[in-house]
């Protein structure tokens, strides 16, 4: 635990003074995750799922091999992706992406680049062949477009590190205050003052191979590029009550993502933010899914939503900021593409922005569905299936009670207190069996001489500390009113002494992202088609 006194001058301040981008507070483990194998011949825990076709929202599967996983399993279910799923949602002909316009670095999309993993538990085992998960799919599986298979998965043990928490402090970076713009206009409207230095601190707070940890009200003033940065290895981190103001940096790509979501289960509450960029933001082939619950900004310059690269499994809930945005973003940055798929915007607001006009874009891609539910917009833009830019294929998202707030307040509260009221503690996992504990064993020494089984589900793109490749650079684009850079890499949130609060806690960071959208609440989605469902 990292705990201050406070979030402002006058309590703890955590003041960054080197000349580099450096990470204030860095929480890491070594790995996620690693295969667990159950008996002395060798054999793993993997299995192929035998539907052909599971929706979105399922939470069955059917599975090849009997008796197979136990209740408690941490499983990794791995979504197979081929050439004829990049051509069927058009990323393999991205418009003017190669060769590229001048200025551009732009590549068509490769299947080998988008086997996207979840990690899900086991809470349930139905026969000998079926397994109940958790939390719901966030995206369809598909034999016909996974090269045959429509899913693979296997069990797993957890090796990130837990009970994490940082809280009530101020982070601050010095920084040089003689590089600064003065009156820049941007799509029609004037920034008084852009402080343009960049040899100081990029995230306030980053996290990576954490899993059941924290960050709570925590302010972050001249930081380059995020306040919290969510990685990929980041899972069931609820970030609450947090700040990012006066962010410090060039205005243009890769910079200023105030609350940056990677990962899986992760939940952003009640967060503000400041002169952001992309103020609530993911990046690409993130799993989810993931939350931002009631965040508000303001003076945005670009939009929120996912950045790019099928980030799955969003939930947008009573967000309050600028432009609002799920599409295909085409060539942008490196090829970027389908921004999002499942994507909820749920009674969100959005206004008027250094980042151009208010409005929702809301697109779908031809094999998935984003929605937005109970939207307004200060000057009534709610559009979808537009032909303007980089958009490719696909449809319209679907709107609904567009200008006029859904009487379901929260999506997400909703959920939560639909899922608690039959909360009952996790049943725990089998004691390992003395073959199992060999094996773990024999992990750990692999481990400690270097030779151990690396993470999957790691795309290997580090992002490097000096600027966060993960939101790679793009050049400014007159046509689109929200320049865009891309994001490139990338609980139990209890304390100690936390009395009647802890229970709570645990419930929220348990039960955070992982709640969000089941989707079969939202909608039923069949094979190629689409059919809406009132909701309860």
């Amino acid at each position: 635990m990292l705990r201050g006194s406070g979030n402002n001058e006058g309590g703890t301040v955590l003041l960054a003074t080197g000349t580099t981008k450096m990470t204030v507070v860095q929480v890491t483990g070594t790995a996620t995750k690693s295969k667990i194998q159950r008996n002395a011949a060798g054999s793993r825990t993997e299995a192929t799922v035998t539907e052909p076709y599971v929706p979105v929202g399922s939470k069955k599967l059917k599975v090849d091999k009997s008796g197979l996983y136990q209740v408690g399993d941490m499983i990794v279910l791995k979504k197979p992706v081929s050439d004829a799923f990049i051509a069927a949602i058009g990323m393999d002909k991205i418009k003017d992406c190669t060769p590229p316009k001048p200025g551009r670095k732009c590549t068509q999309w490769a299947a080998s680049g988008y086997n996207i993993d979840y990690e899900r538990q086991v809470v349930a085992t139905d026969g000998a062949f079926e397994i109940t998960l958790d939390a719901p799919l966030v995206d369809s599986l598909d034999a016909g477009v996974g090269g045959g298979v429509s899913g693979t998965l296997y069990a797993a043990r957890e090796r990130r590190i837990q009970h994490v928490g940082v809280e009530e402090l101020m982070i601050d970076s010095v920084y040089d205050a003689t590089k600064v713009l003065h009156n820049v206009v941007k799509y029609g409207k004037t920034i008084p003052a852009i402080y343009t230095d960049e040899a100081h601190a990029w995230n306030g707070i980053k996290i990576d191979k954490a899993v059941n940890s924290w960050v709570s009200a925590v302010s972050c003033t001249h930081i380059g590029f995020a306040c919290v940065n969510l990685q990929k290895g980041s899972k069931r981190i609820t970030v609450l009550d947090s700040t990012s103001r006066e962010p410090v940096s060039v205005l243009t790509g890769g910079r200023r993502y105030p609350f940056n979501g990677d990962g899986q289960l992760n939940l952003f509450t009640r967060c503000t933010s400041d002169l952001g960029r992309h103020s609530f933001v993911s990046g690409g082939r993130i799993p989810g899914p993931n939350v931002f619950h009631r965040c508000t900004s303001t003076k945005d310059q670009a939009d929120i939503g996912p950045h790019m690269r099928w980030s799955t499994g969003q939930l947008y809930d009573n967000v309050v900021g600028g432009q609002m945005r799920v599409w295909d973003r085409g060539l942008m940055g490196s090829g970027h593409g389908w921004s999002g798929q499942t994507i909820v915007f749920w009674n969100c607001e959005s206004k008027e922005s250094l980042g151009g006009s208010a409005g929702f874009t809301v697109d779908s891609p031809a094999l998935g569905a984003n929605y937005c539910v109970g939207c307004v917009s200060e000057v009534n833009s709610y559009t979808g299936g537009s032909t303007k830019g980089p958009w490719c294929c696909g449809a319209s998202g679907s709107y609904t009670h567009s200008g006029t707030k859904d009487p379901i307040e929260s999506l997400y509260e909703a959920q939560f207190d639909e899922r608690t009221a039959h909360f009952a503690p996790a049943q725990p996992a089998a004691q390992p069996s003395a073959e199992d504990a060999e094996s773990h064993a024999e992990e750990h020494a692999e481990e400690a001489s270097g030779s151990g089984e690396e993470d999957d589900d790691e795309e290997h793109e580090e992002e490097p500390e000096e600027g966060d490749a993960a939101h790679e650079e793009e050049p400014e684009d007159e046509e689109d009113e929200a320049d865009e850079d891309a994001p490139a890499d990338d609980g139990m949130n209890s304390k100690p002494d936390d009395g009647g609060k802890r229970a709570a806690a645990i419930l929220l960071s348990n039960h955070s992202a992982a709640r969000f959208g089941r989707a079969e609440r939202l909608l039923t989605l069949e094979h190629g088609a689409i059919q809406p469902q009132p909701l309860s």
